[in-house]
């Protein structure tokens, strides 16, 4: 007792000792240092707008001139220029010109004496300059201190606060408040100076009248009728209406597209200078906007230009003197290579760039990324050069009769190959509870197989993975095998298609994907090996969507446990949990479905939208079960499982910018599982098979880094079911005691997250979440309130929430996030589902963004 009592006096010294230490640190960091100013100079502490109402506070903040240090949130102080003024007083730039001079003196010399020895001396030139670079670094922009932690100071500047003011204005004008009105007023307060700018926003000007004045009558009727177009669209998709609000941003936007219209045109010559907009500001509060589209110089039409050839160097980084490169033709297309080792045809489904076709770059961009995405090419490039021979317009009578200029484009596409094969290996090193587990994986793919631009992966992975043991008779980790292996075959285009249906749906880069992998498991309580096979269409209808349709994926599931751990399975399901379902041999064929919409870049640095609706349906090919005997000889045909289910999942996302590396991100996660089989309705029912159940990976879970982060992987609900304690006895006739210890699958998953994200310092950033949901059952289940009610189902979601640390390394982001139980809709009648007080945490540990 008196030794619990010293801990705990200690425990209590340690942290006032702590918190003191803390609060030195944030008064230290806190404070703001001015004694290396000069006389007369003042730090800018603060700028603050005021009077924004209609126009983005944050465009007007970018246009300061002088941004204000970086301060502490609610506490104030500049810690940042701490920092520097920290690291200034031990700056010596007298210390580091010496060490560069010493440098250049002792590599000078060894350069002269190694004249004559030409590898030398550029190897003695590079490490000259290795050294140089810190050291020149250092000198330029200050110690550690200075660079990485610091800030330099910000010396108010009255010039800068006027341009400031003088931006300010314009950019209100090309808003639209034509007579909006900017000042600025300055404080100093203990050499700190802090700067209002005011804002009087005034009246926003509309655009009252649209009016053309286009030159060239065949580019007018054009411009005209795509106006008409996107005007007659269910969502007017016009950048500039009446009634709208004057916006300058919108005329160069405006300027933008009608370039590209022209050009996809075939006018290669035009170029945006020959529009310009006119505005009529003479009115209060309207504009009368005049666009304004010349002609060339002494021209009454601008030249539309057509492709008369195309040409397809296949390997434009190699050069063969003395030799010619081999010229096949191809629908119209000629195609060179001093070796042809990809057939025409693979590439001619790709070109977007046609002979007879008007110029355009978006065929052009087509093209590029349509052989880009064969991974075949390390560059691809679209050039066009001016025919020297002018044109037989006869094929043109309509544009030659009003007068136009017709002319011709060579189109050459330059193709640097990839190599054949391409190798990566990792390895690495995992650790869980004190035990490490090796592994590693080789992937091999070889391009260009059969010379149609096919592509042929092999992957071999393995490796020992820690984990607990399922038996749960203590809490030693053990180390389990897992190895497995991958064969994949994709090939650029639809394999069983009719015929032009490859080139009609060329702009969607189709391609069929064939795979078979083999995984196999090696643990104390189990052998489990899966064996799958999948047959994949895909469509890549824009840069941000994708379909994937699968109409052939089968699993043949091979599992040996050992008696005791099967025993552990027969008591799990005892009390509803299947998970012994998932052990046995089963044949799982399905067909499904994918759509995936992403905006975001793969750093989510976007103002973005995403979403995946995914759908399956299994037991389709349960044909082949009368086939089991011949097609599967090493299985039992007559035990083994063979499901139908149907499986639905959408999964939305929202990703709000707010400021640079500010964001909200909300999520909704939900899905539907449901067995397609049971004895009522006539399903199968063929010796042991599983009839109204699931395959165990098709079920749905709850809890984890990427779900409801404060409750454990997989262990929430189902609904309001409260999941005993597992207790085991030991050897010796003690007990262990598990709480939560079994994995819950479901049938509905309903699930959001709401994220907030900030920077903090550097590459750490940090964020504050609120996760809900739950998983229930459809049917009646041994796990009391399990089963989906839709009158209570509201009081069954779980509430968390928590703070998060996010290492963003670029390359890599490695993430913390610690949340608290808000709301457990699984605690016991008679309690408080209210269980912030008891604060039970959880920690996650996870690599990249959790959505």
């Amino acid at each position: 007792m008196r030794r619990n009592r010293g801990i705990r006096a200690r425990a209590m010294a340690f942290r006032r000792w702590l918190v003191l230490a803390v609060a030195v640190l944030l008064t230290t960091v806190g404070c703001t240092p001015t004694s290396f100013l000069k006389p007369k100079e003042n730090l800018l502490y603060r700028a603050e707008l005021k009077g924004v109402h209609a126009v983005e506070p944050a465009a007007l903040e970018a246009l300061y001139q002088q941004k204000p240090h970086t301060t502490l949130p609610l506490l104030g102080g500049t810690p940042k220029l701490w920092f520097w003024v920290q690291g200034r007083r031990t700056y010596r730039p007298e210390k580091i010109d010496a060490r560069l001079q010493k440098i250049e003196k002792k590599y000078d010399d060894r350069i002269r004496a190694a004249q004559g020895d030409s590898l030398k001396v550029v190897d003695l030139f590079e490490k000259r300059e290795r050294r140089r670079k810190d050291l020149v670094l250092r000198k330029e922009k200050g110690n550690f201190l200075m660079r990485k932690l610091g800030e330099v100071p910000v010396i108010h500047d009255s010039a800068k606060t006027a341009k400031t003011v003088d931006q300010m204005a314009i950019y209100l004008a090309g808003k639209g408040f034509f007579r909006g009105r900017v000042s600025a007023a300055t404080t100093v307060r203990d050499r700190k100076a802090t700067v209002v700018y005011s804002v009087t926003e005034g009246p926003e000007s509309v655009l009252a009248i649209l009016a053309d004045s286009i030159a060239d009558p065949v580019v007018a009727t054009l411009v005209r009728a795509d106006r008409d177009a996107l005007k007659s669209q269910q969502e007017d998709g016009r950048l500039l209406r009446e009634g709208g609000r004057y916006n300058a941003d919108l005329l160069s936007q405006e300027r933008t597209r009608l370039d590209a219209l022209l050009k996809n045109h075939g006018y290669f010559d035009f170029q945006p200078q020959y529009i310009s907009f006119l505005a009529d500001t003479t009115k209060p509060t309207q504009v009368r906007l005049t666009t304004i589209i010349a002609n060339p110089a002494d021209a009454v039409h601008h030249p539309v230009y057509h492709v008369e050839r195309v040409q397809v160097v296949a390997d434009a980084d190699r050069t063969r003197f003395g030799l010619r490169r081999d010229t096949v033709a191809y629908g119209n297309v000629q195609y060179l290579a001093y070796q042809h080792r990809i057939r025409p045809w693979a590439l001619d489904r790709k070109l977007s760039v046609r002979p007879g076709d008007l110029y355009s770059p978006d065929a052009a961009n087509l093209t590029q990324r349509q052989l880009s995405d064969l991974d075949l090419f390390r560059f691809v490039s679209v050039n066009f050069s001016k025919a020297p021979v002018p044109v037989d317009s006869a094929r043109r009578d309509s544009l030659v009769a009003r007068g136009v200029p017709q002319r011709g484009l060579y189109a050459v596409v330059a193709l640097t190959p990839q190599k054949k094969y391409q190798e990566t290996t990792e390895a690495g090193v995992t650790v869980f509870q004190n035990l490490p587990g090796p592994f590693g994986s080789v992937r091999l793919r070889v391009r260009n197989v059969f010379k149609g631009g096919e592509l042929l992966d092999i992957g071999l992975r393995g490796g020992l993975d820690g984990q607990f043991p399922f038996s749960i008779r203590d809490n030693r980790a053990i180390l389990a095998t897992q190895l497995g292996g991958n064969l994949t075959l994709s090939f650029p285009r639809v394999l069983v298609a009719p015929p032009g249906f490859d080139r009609r749906m060329a702009a969607y880069n189709p391609r069929t994907r064939l795979t078979a992998a083999y995984t196999y498991t090696n643990r104390d309580e189990y052998r489990r090996s899966n064996l799958e096979l999948t047959y994949d269409y895909i469509w890549q209808r824009s840069p941000a969507l994708q379909y994937v349709v699968t109409p052939f994926d089968i699993s043949l599931i091979n599992a040996k446990l050992n008696p005791e751990f099967e025993k552990v399975l027969d008591d799990y399901a005892a009390v509803g949990f299947p998970l012994k379902r998932s052990f046995q041999d089963q044949l799982v064929p399905s067909i499904n479905f994918q759509r995936i919409f992403n905006s975001n870049d793969f750093a989510q640095t976007r103002d973005a939208k995403y979403s995946r609706l995914f759908l399956e349906i299994g037991g389709l090919t349960n044909l082949l079960v009368g086939y089991d005997r011949a097609l599967l000889p090493l299985t039992k045909p007559d035990t083994l499982p063979v499901f139908s289910f149907v499986k639905v999942a959408l999964d939305l996302r929202r990703y709000w910018k707010l400021a640079p590396e500010h964001f909200i991100v909300g999520r909704f996660n939900g899905g539907l599982a449901r067995s397609l089989q049971s004895a009522s309705n006539g399903g199968l029912q063929l010796g042991t098979r599983n009839i109204g159940v699931l395959p165990y990976d098709k079920y749905f879970f709850a809890g984890g880094p990427s779900s409801v982060r404060a409750w454990r992987p997989r262990r929430l609900g189902p609904g309001a079911y409260h999941q005993p304690d597992v207790v085991t006895k030991k050897a010796d006739g003690s007990e262990t005691r598990r709480a939560e210890a079994l994995e819950q699958p479901g049938e509905l998953l309903l699930e959001a997250n709401l994220e907030y994200r900030a920077p903090i310092y550097g590459f750490l950033k940090g964020a504050v979440f609120v996760d809900a949901g739950n998983i229930w059952t459809l049917s009646d289940d041994a796990r009391p309130g399990a089963k989906f009610a839709p009158k209570d189902f509201w009081r069954e979601i779980a509430l968390g929430t928590g703070l998060g640390l996010r290492f963003d390394f670029s390359f890599l982001v490695l993430r913390l996030d610690a949340a608290v139980r808000v709301y457990d809709p699984t605690v016991p009648d008679g309690e408080s589902r209210y269980v912030l007080p008891k604060f039970q945490r959880a920690f996650n540990l996870g690599i990249g963004y959790p959505f």
